[in-house]
């Protein structure tokens, strides 16, 4: 298994942020995707120079991308409260996402609200993300479910997940799994690679010790990525590794995906 690496590029980054990821990450071959996000949070002017920053970056390289659609308890799918503007703004990302030509879009199952049961949480969550993988279906996009970190999300176990999976029952329905998300869950990583072996599209990296998702670092936390990468091995895993990392600029993640090839071997 040849590794290809992801960096992510937040709505936040400046036009100088993105030419430095260029000429350090992508121009010397390290890296071979990105993940990008909606910038629903900016104003227009905002939102248009996020676009064009990109544009920019796209013009000069084959990277291949994915989106993040919007996340968070302000844009809950296991839920009918404020579901109309959710679904617009996912919506409106998807539009987003396909200026782009991007065919591969990361999305979070919500979360279960109180006073409502797990079983008709999910039951929303199911028709939303049916709803949006139709949308998606004529751009030939894959909704790619992400893994949780713990109730009241959904998606937190490896045969929850699974579960979901089947009840949308779309074949442009994917899943990611997040490294840091499993291990604040208390999660087999090896178990989950293994049962989510027949959806995995997408993969986020990052470490922890366990007490929160802290975006760390290889090796700053608890997480045996060498048992990861062994099991993403075992399924001939040939999709992209994405350092879902803070840092503050991209060359903090090239020695990263070093210490990931090391592993590998």
């Amino acid at each position: 298994m040849k590794n290809k690496y992801c960096f992510t590029i937040y709505h936040t980054r400046t036009d100088d942020d993105i030419e430095h990821y260029y000429q350090k990450l992508v121009k010397p071959g390290f890296f071979q995707g990105t993940e990008i996000f909606f910038p629903y949070q900016l104003n227009e002017e905002g939102r248009n120079n996020y676009q064009k920053y990109l544009t920019q970056l796209f013009k000069k390289t084959d990277l291949e991308k994915v989106l993040h659609l919007p996340h968070g308890k302000a844009n809950n799918l296991a839920t009918v409260n404020n579901i109309d503007d959710t679904l617009k703004r996912m919506v409106e990302a998807i539009d987003f996402a396909n200026k782009f030509g991007i065919k591969k879009l990361t999305i979070h199952p919500g979360e279960i609200e109180p006073g409502v049961s797990y079983e008709e949480a999910t039951a929303y969550s199911v028709k939303h993300i049916q709803y949006l993988a139709d949308y998606c279906a004529p751009f030939q996009m894959n909704l790619m479910v992400e893994n949780m970190n713990g109730r009241p999300e959904l998606g937190v176990f490896p045969e929850e997940m699974v579960t979901l999976l089947k009840a949308i029952n779309r074949p442009n329905v994917k899943a990611t799994l997040d490294t840091g998300h499993a291990h604040v869950a208390k999660q087999n990583l090896r178990d989950f690679v293994l049962t989510l072996k027949d959806y995995l599209y997408h993969t986020h990296l990052s470490d922890n010790d366990q007490t929160r998702d802290a975006h760390g670092g290889i090796g700053t936390g608890t997480i045996d990525f060498s048992l990861f990468l062994s099991a993403l091995k075992e399924i001939n895993y040939q999709e992209l590794l994405c350092l879902e990392i803070l840092h503050k600029q991209g060359q903090e993640l090239v020695p990263m995906a070093f210490v990931l090839d090391e592993l590998t071997k």
